[in-house]
């Protein structure tokens, strides 16, 4: 994105960008609060607000002498803000994955992210990577996106398939589940939807013999005392349906998706994750966002799904944009009402790179 395409104020003037301060996400975490820490508050906080805040994020934006390249890559960090009559204690605690773990042992950055390339053992063969290829636990469980329930119990997301329980007290991480252990599913969204009754439903990406295809995963609620042998409450996850992707060796990026009383909402955008790149990074560790393609003169696919059947009952298309979130989506007179933040393309994307978060405001839109 070249700076002159933006200008920061609107046509009478006003800021876009008021008390934009970049440099928040150039804070770098080199110490953990375990033991909950009195804030400093302004104002006044109602006795009658009692719980807590949890939330996830980057927070460390390097390893030794090795530094994130991207936003999307810092290790994840989760706070938690403890509100109680009027005042508010503050911890923070590294979410300890596979990926932080190794990270440390070698102190640098060993397993690549978005972004940032890893710099694996110098030792390694050839057949060491040939091996790796076989082994997922090699990418990323890096899950510093999102925290969600599932019953009574609290989980980490990305990307990949890999999500990590915490204790929403002391957020320590409890245990690591691979969800694929239990689904069929190579990807799922960052966001989950979670249903008044408890259930949950994710988008994930699932390959059959006759290609990849967009996968509802239910999560049927399990009240406490109900779970099955061993307090499993992913036991019963299962597909409810399914849709193929536009292009079999190309499937849609996904980040989230919608939901409404009757149907699934999936976002096909042309931005696509290459199968061929993907399979070439196992050997060249690349950062993963070598593996997107976009494609401008494809449009963008609105697949609605229903949920009684499984099945797809329209396709609407509209102009090639590139998207992250959805902001709702609902059913009224007969219509689905679909709010999302859209970009005319993916360059957003760039502006999340450390070295472009550092460029202030004013020089970057002037």
């Amino acid at each position: 994105m070249k700076r002159n395409e933006i200008d920061k104020r609107n046509e009478n003037g006003e800021d876009l960008l008021p008390n934009c301060d970049l440099s928040v996400w150039l804070r770098s975490c080199d110490e953990e609060v375990i033991e909950p820490i009195i804030g400093q508050k302004t104002g006044q906080i109602p006795k009658w607000l009692n719980g807590s805040l949890l939330r996830n994020g980057p927070g460390s934006l390097g390893v030794g002498e090795s530094k994130f390249q991207h936003l999307f890559d810092g290790s994840s960090l989760i706070h938690r803000f403890g509100i109680r009559d009027g005042e508010v204690t503050y911890q923070c605690r590294f979410l300890q994955t596979n990926t932080l773990k190794k990270n440390q042992a070698a102190k640098r950055i060993v397993i690549s992210e978005f972004g940032t390339e890893g710099v694996p053992d110098p030792c390694h063969t050839i057949f060491d990577k040939l091996s790796a290829f076989f082994h997922p636990q090699e990418v990323s469980d890096n899950c510093m996106i999102s925290i969600y329930p599932f019953a009574d119990e609290l989980y980490t997301f990305s990307e990949y398939p890999v999500i990590h329980r915490i204790d929403p007290m002391t957020i320590e991480t409890l245990k690591t589940v691979d969800v694929s252990n239990y689904v069929s599913i190579v990807h799922h969204t960052s966001h989950p939807h979670i249903m008044v009754d408890g259930t949950v439903y994710n988008l994930g990406l699932t390959v059959t013999p006759t290609g990849p295809k967009y996968a509802i995963v239910e999560f049927p609620f399990t009240r406490e005392g109900e779970k099955k042998p061993g307090g499993d409450v992913f036991g019963e996850a299962t597909v409810v349906a399914s849709v193929a992707t536009r292009w079999p060796l190309h499937p849609g990026y996904m980040h989230t998706f919608g939901v409404t009383d009757n149907y699934w909402v999936i976002v096909e955008q042309p931005m696509s994750v290459s199968v061929a790149a993907v399979l070439a990074t196992k050997f060249t560790n690349k950062a993963t966002s070598s593996n997107l393609r976009w494609f401008p003169e494809y449009n963008t696919l609105i697949l609605i799904v229903s949920k009684r059947t499984g099945s797809l009952v329209a396709t609407y298309y509209c102009e090639p944009f590139f998207y992250l979130h959805i902001i709702n989506q609902y059913e009224e007179e007969g219509y689905v009402v679909l709010d999302i933040c859209v970009y005319k393309d993916p360059s957003m994307i760039h502006c999340m790179y450390i070295d472009a978060l550092k460029v202030s405001p004013d020089e970057l839109y002037s």
